[in-house]
């Protein structure tokens, strides 16, 4: 790696605009793949015209030209085919940009040639089209650039935030869709066309058909998985949670406090590298869920995703709220040495100058197949920000179940208690669930008297809250296999929504400070019922 403090900066955008304005997840797809692509060619140029002497310049995102990869795993995750965007709009090289500004031009020229010849319709057949096409395409896509020079204080990712922030204020974007020249070819409003289009798009832009994740495996008549073949992979025929699918959106917490301990630019660049590892992961466990991933970029992850899947670990069923987990534990794995150095840490400290650790933070937006995708977005990205992540400790997940005929269900959960075994969350959640053939009203009467009996179970101490439950369910028809339940696992979930920011409400895209365990509780029951409910509404 050589020697000097000076670095270019460049951000890419604008993605989130782009995303927010498309209809099918294909369409949503491309207008966050093309981003991506950008940002990998963008490095691929950077080496190849030496702007940076070696591919070890470009400290983020984790880039390695084909033949410096010293491994399969480099090697695989520098030519991925199933169209999984890995890289993330941010790029930090190690060069003097004084030296290199005219190359600088010609490398955004190129890439922006590049895209367009990858979306051109096909009446752009002569240099003069493609020329203006490539034009039209200039004036959408953001590839701002910036030097810096670092005077020895902190890392180069810490060092130029502020200037890739201010890189991101100018854009151009119109709001009107048909005129728009990228998404106008990522979408039609005839479905076929717009599979056939998007299908040969991600031919271009050198995916495996067989590998994306967005293709459909059944012989439907069609090439592309939408909503309704989503949401139907949770198996589930007869059952609501089989129409209705979830925008899942994953982002880290507290981690610039990595990212701030990290001593210089090899440490900086080896911390890229296990974030792509990481997205890799988690792409291909959403993949094995049954869903398909929009985006998985340092760490961050868009996906939409049915409401039941598959275990990635295990091959059984499960729900996204346990899914979440699943990704919980795969992040834990590969930032397990940089979590655990800050936890040791910890150990000597008094609690207030305690570092907070690493987590994750979730939105999940499940709604009807039909509900319009762009609103999905847009509402799981405040449940995210402006809920998960807007909580007192972050690491959470902030579910909204918004039912097709307009009631809604709203929680937040702490993963604390998701991961802790102890609390047998998600036994007790399965349990309750399960494929019983009255379990739906099982589940409403449950929900019901917990709310009418409320003022009780408050005054009532922990040691008596299961004499509570006991005598308030008592009739014949709460017996055998359902005592189990009522008797004891609903009493010891109350116990859990006692206890602060654990399990708690939230109205107006924020989490409610004042907890109501009868009402918390009754809440997760409903959240729960969604799950063994019959109906295609």
């Amino acid at each position: 790696m050589s020697q000097n403090n000076h670095y270019i900066a460049i951000t890419i955008g604008p993605i989130g605009d782009m995303m927010g304005l498309v209809r099918k997840p294909t369409a949503l797809w491309g207008a966050s793949y093309i981003f991506s692509y950008i940002s990998k060619r963008l490095c691929e140029l950077i080496v190849e015209k030496k702007v940076a002497a070696a591919s070890s310049d470009i400290i983020t995102p984790f880039f390695v030209a084909e033949e410096d990869a010293k491994n399969e795993n480099e090697k695989s995750l520098m030519d991925r085919r199933d169209g999984v965007g890995l890289f993330h709009d941010h790029i930090i090289v190690r060069a003097d940009l004084s030296k290199n500004r005219e190359v600088m031009k010609e490398i955004k020229r190129e890439v922006i040639e590049n895209v367009a010849s990858i979306l051109a319709p096909e009446n752009c057949d002569t240099p003069e089209k493609q020329k203006a096409y490539a034009d039209q395409i200039e004036k959408y896509i953001l590839i701002a650039v910036c030097g810096f020079e670092k005077d020895g204080t902190g890392n180069a990712i810490m060092y130029c935030g502020k200037q890739l922030d201010s890189l991101e204020l100018p854009k151009q974007f119109a709001a009107a869709e048909e005129k728009h020249p990228i998404l106008s070819r990522l979408q039609s409003r005839r479905d076929n066309d717009a599979s056939a289009t998007i299908k040969a798009i991600a031919e271009r832009f050198g995916v495996d058909m067989k590998q994306w994740q967005l293709t459909l495996e059944k012989n439907s008549g069609r090439d592309v998985r939408d909503l309704p073949d989503i949401a139907a992979a949770s198996r589930a025929p007869g059952f609501k949670k089989n129409k209705y699918y979830c925008i899942l959106r994953a982002d880290g917490d507290n981690m610039s406090k990595i990212i701030s301990g990290l001593p210089d630019d090899e440490k900086c660049r080896e911390f890229s590298r296990i974030c792509l590892d990481y997205c890799a992961k988690v792409a291909a466990a959403v993949k094995t869920y049954g869903g398909a991933t929009i985006f998985a970029g340092g760490d961050d992850l868009f996906a939409i995703v049915p409401c039941q899947g598959v275990d990635p670990e295990t091959g059984k069923m499960i729900t996204v709220l346990e899914f979440t987990q699943s990704i919980c534990k795969i992040f834990r794995a590969s930032f397990r040495k940089e979590i655990e150095a800050i936890e040791k840490a910890n150990l000597n400290q008094p609690e207030n100058k305690r570092v907070p650790v690493p987590s994750l933070s979730f939105g999940a937006y499940i709604c009807y197949r039909k509900f319009p995708l762009y609103e999905a977005i847009e509402r799981s990205g405040a449940l995210l920000f402006g809920v998960a992540k807007n909580t007192a400790h972050k690491n959470c997940v902030a579910v909204h179940l918004q039912k097709h005929a307009g009631q809604s269900e709203e929680l937040v959960i702490s993963n604390t208690v998701l991961a802790d075994e102890s609390n047998r969350f998600f036994e007790r959640f399965n349990f309750l669930i399960s494929n019983s053939k009255d379990q739906d009203e099982i589940l409403l009467s449950a929900s019901n008297k917990i709310l009418l009996f409320n003022h009780l179970l408050a005054a009532a101490p922990s040691e008596n809250v299961k004499n509570v439950f006991e005598n308030v369910f008592d009739d014949d028809f709460h017996t055998d296999k359902r005592s189990d339940f009522l008797h004891v696992f609903l009493p010891d979930m109350y116990e859990i929504c006692r206890k602060p920011d654990q399990i708690v409400l939230y109205e107006r895209d924020r989490a409610l400070k004042t907890a109501d365990p009868a009402k918390t509780l009754a809440q997760l029951i409903r959240f729960m019922k969604f799950f063994v409910e019959k109906g295609d509404m």
